[in-house]
């Protein structure tokens, strides 16, 4: 490929992957700091990391064993074997390449028109009008349409607006702030750059992001906590427009979103994780674009083989049969046989030996070449051509190109392995076209091949680059090293797998790793539900196990235990501490079970955390302890209505979400995992708290944070006997998950491409048959990067849907399921979100 246009296309890559992170992470979120910086140093490293080249050297083991074949790139074609031309190009000046250059840069210089023109239009209201010098503000009092705005230093304001008034302070502070951060060099640059790369969208909208951004930025600076509101009406009561690119205006056309900006509260959620997403972004970027991926030559270790193996390479044509020749006069016969000594001269794995079909510049014909390589018995035969246009007639076609066999179909798995990895080998050099291709009238030397066999195409004769290329003799060198790491890859996955076969493996990607999961879908449960763990209590719980120095009450016992696959349980632990024997008759009790029904997670049965509450009720058949008697407190809650927070549980849930400080536990290293703790304590009569104390001790700060929810938290409803407020205990519990961060790639369910395209919508979504799906959006990304989102309002996928699903599905790439809503019973209900990794 042109380095010119490989250069452009990378620029357009990187630009549209990190302005792709922006618009999804980042845009009109309230740090605006980071998204200046940013969106700027995007622009910077997207022209520059194209430059890097940074080698990465692998090897054919590294690679492991090549089963991606071109299965649906074999072409065929009319051509003969022979394809002889004498004829020459006539040079004209007039090329598409040529014209497309003219067009570029009659482009480039309208927008660099643009800016000079903007330039001119600044200096001619500076040269018409007295400047005044605030400090380090030059400041020029106009009537020109289009002020107030800033430009570097320069201040242009309009004299309509009077500075002191309030609104002219406002405008003011905004237009001191792009003075004094100077925004003008971030719209300079970025006017320079799109003038440049003017064909790329990517930068455009970045330039239009950065301006957003200057504003909001300014916005925030000269407004006032009080003053939104008429900031905002100021904005939308005088929009202008102004002609000047270079400018900080100050009324421009981003207004909409400037006010929402400014009359925007709500504190953006997982700011962090956004701003820390660029690091995984940065490493992509430079494995796609800043590495250089190359083949380690042919260093294969002798031993890798373990027995000798001989490859027949065929050079082309030969004698009196030049084949193809270029206007220069260059023969294809000689470039042929100057690779294939190469190879053989290269070689240096002891366990390859190479023969040759000529070593000179004699004619074999057909048949001998095929006799010798039956003679020889090879594991392989490789033929070496050079291409011409002599039919297409395709100005400047380029490449290498690979052909096998259509009629020899005992090794056609095989020609496919050997085509692909050798296209792979070959386009670390230069441009290969993608496809194996065949030939209606057969290849002779390929029909006839007693092994596997592929014939190669090095290029055009009739493209001067491609025949500078193969004509170079360090590029022979390379192509040769090239062919040979092919088959030396080849000849070891050969020997791991004797017997390639054209099919498909399915992968268990969910079957998890040995590990106690803390989180399933489904819980581990006691055999028979709740009602025979009811029953299996009543027969083996003693209820006399708390001892009589208990006070009366409700206690609740937490055990933790492991459910493996089995349902056998192990490792309890008592996470409360009651005391009076409770944890331990609740341990005794559950080695008592029998085997529980294990955990689910993924559809698979696993081993996981269960955690066991028993709960022990001290009533009036025990003493009153003198604390209670003192207190007033009546235990026995057979005619009480307990105490509660005010407005139920749905107002503890928000007074939760609003006060407690969900990320004490982590700061402090708590371990993943669900942490229930509980806290105890006295709603006396007028719902005031009294003697709060925790009962569990899970550490790492959770019981302090419960404590302080309970005592800075309003007064209760008081527990009320015989219509009578009177003072009871309250046992509340607060509940922290600390969720594990992990890769969670490795964890996507898989799906193949054909199970897409012919499964019903609610097959993968496996949805039962008495539901019905009512709406769902399926969204993936096409091979430009863009995402394609089709909308879905059935009972399955729509017409748009199926076309996506034909059309636009890359291995590898993500598919998700979004806003799931289904039909039940007439109730209408949202699920979860699904997403699945596409697989062959």
């Amino acid at each position: 490929m042109n380095p010119i246009i490989s250069y452009l296309l990378q620029v357009v890559g990187i630009s549209a992957i990190m302005y792709g992170y922006y618009h999804i992470a980042l845009r009109n979120k309230k740090f605006h700091r980071y998204n200046r910086f940013y969106v700027i140093i995007a622009a910077v490293l997207s022209i520059i990391i194209p430059f890097f080249h940074i080698p990465i050297y692998f090897t054919a083991q590294d690679t492991g064993s090549y089963k991606v074949l071109n299965l649906l790139g074999v072409v065929a074609s009319d051509k003969g074997e022979i394809i002889i031309s004498t004829t020459s190009t006539s040079g004209s000046w007039f090329t598409l390449q040529h014209l497309s250059y003219i067009l570029y840069f009659l482009i480039a210089a309208v927008f660099l028109f643009r800016i000079l023109r903007s330039f001119h239009v600044i200096r001619k209201i500076i040269n018409n009008h007295p400047v005044e010098y605030f400090d380090h503000i030059k400041f020029v009092n106009t009537n020109e349409p289009g002020t107030p705005f800033s430009f570097f230093r320069w201040l242009f304001w309009n004299k309509k607006i009077a500075l002191k008034s309030e609104k002219g302070e406002q405008i003011f502070r905004h237009e001191y702030f792009h003075i004094e951060q100077k925004h003008t060099r971030d719209i300079l640059f970025l006017e320079i750059l799109t003038a440049i790369f003017w064909f790329n969208p990517f930068f455009h909208l970045m330039k239009k992001e950065v301006r957003a951004i200057h504003e909001f930025l300014a916005d925030e600076f000269a407004v006032k906590e009080n003053k939104k509101w008429n900031y905002a009406e100021l904005l939308l009561m005088q929009v202008l427009n102004t002609n000047t690119s270079l400018v900080n205006p100050f009324f421009n056309n981003q207004i909409k979103r400037r006010i929402a900006m400014i009359t925007k509260t709500n504190k953006t959620s997982f700011q962090y994780l956004r701003k820390l997403l660029v690091l995984p972004l940065a490493a992509i970027i430079a494995i796609l674009f800043a590495f250089s991926y190359k083949s380690q030559s042919n260093k294969i270790i002798d031993t890798a083989l373990e027995k000798p193996v001989t490859i027949v390479i065929d050079a082309g044509h030969g004698g009196n049969d030049p084949g193809a020749t270029s206007a220069d006069g260059t023969a294809e016969k000689n470039i042929t046989l100057a690779i294939a000594k190469k190879v053989k001269a290269l070689n240096q794995n002891g366990n390859i030996k190479i023969i040759l079909t000529r070593d000179n510049d004699n004619l074999p014909s057909l048949k001998s070449r095929t006799e010798l390589t039956i003679k020889e018995n090879p594991s392989l035969f490789i033929s070496l051509h050079v291409n011409n246009e002599n039919n297409d007639q395709i100005e400047n076609k380029t490449g290498f190109e690979f052909y096998i066999s259509k009629k020899n179909r005992t090794f056609y798995t095989e020609n496919q392995i050997l085509g692909t990895i050798l296209q792979k080998q070959i386009s670390n050099l230069f441009y290969v076209d993608k496809n194996l291709k065949q030939r209606n009238a057969g290849i002779w030397v390929l029909d006839q091949a007693p092994c596997p066999a592929v014939l190669l195409e090095c290029g055009y004769m009739s493209n001067p680059k491609d025949l500078a290329f193969i004509t170079n003799t360090a590029n022979q060198d390379e192509i040769a090293k090239s062919i040979l790491a092919g088959i030396n890859q080849y000849l070891i996955q050969n020997k791991n797998d004797e017997t390639p076969k054209n099919n498909f493996t399915l992968s268990d990607t969910t079957k998890p790793l040995n590990k106690v999961f803390d989180k399933v879908e489904v819980e581990a449960s006691f055999p028979g539900g709740p009602a025979k763990w009811r029953e299996f209590l009543m027969k083996n719980l003693n209820p006399s196990a708390p001892k009589n120095t208990a006070k009366k009450g409700i206690y609740t016992v937490i055990v933790q235990f492991i459910v493996d696959e089995h349902g056998k349980i192990s490792n309890l632990k008592a996470l409360t501490h009651h005391g009076y024997g409770m944890e331990e008759e609740a341990i005794r009790v559950l080695q008592l079970s029998p085997n529980w029904t294990p955990a689910i997670q993924n559809g698979r049965i696993v081993k996981a955390y269960r955690k066991q509450p028993i709960t022990f009720h001290i009533g009036p058949n025990y003493k009153k302890s003198k604390t209670d008697e003192d207190a007033g407190i009546d235990s026995d809650n057979s005619s009480i209505s307990p105490a509660s927070f005010p407005g139920g549980k749905e107002s503890w849930r928000k007074y939760l979400e609003n006060n407690a400080k969900a990320a004490i536990p982590s700061e402090k290293g708590a371990p993943p995992g669900t942490y229930t703790t509980k806290t105890q304590f006295i709603v006396n009569t007028d719902g005031s708290i009294s003697d709060i104390k925790s009962l569990t001790n899970f550490g790492y700060g959770m019981e302090e944070e419960a404590l302080r929810l309970i005592a800075t938290g309003p007064k209760w409803q008081p527990a009320m006997q015989n219509g009578k407020a009177v003072k009871s205990y309250v046992q509340q519990p607060v509940t922290f998950q600390i969720i594990e961060e992990l890769d969670v790639t490795n964890r996507i369910p898989e799906i193949s491409v054909r199970e897409l395209q012919n499964a019903t919508a609610k097959q993968i979504l496996q949805i039962p048959d008495n539901v019905k799906l009512d709406n769902f959006i399926v969204s993936t990304d096409n091979q430009f990067g863009d995402i394609v989102e089709v909308s879905n309002n059935t009972n399955d996928f729509s017409q748009a849907g199926k076309r996506m699903l034909q059309n636009y599905l890359i291995i590898g790439n993500l598919i998700y399921f979004d806003n799931i809503i289904v039909l039940e019973n007439k109730i209408r209900k949202k699920l979860p979100s699904k997403v699945f990794k596409i697989k062959n």
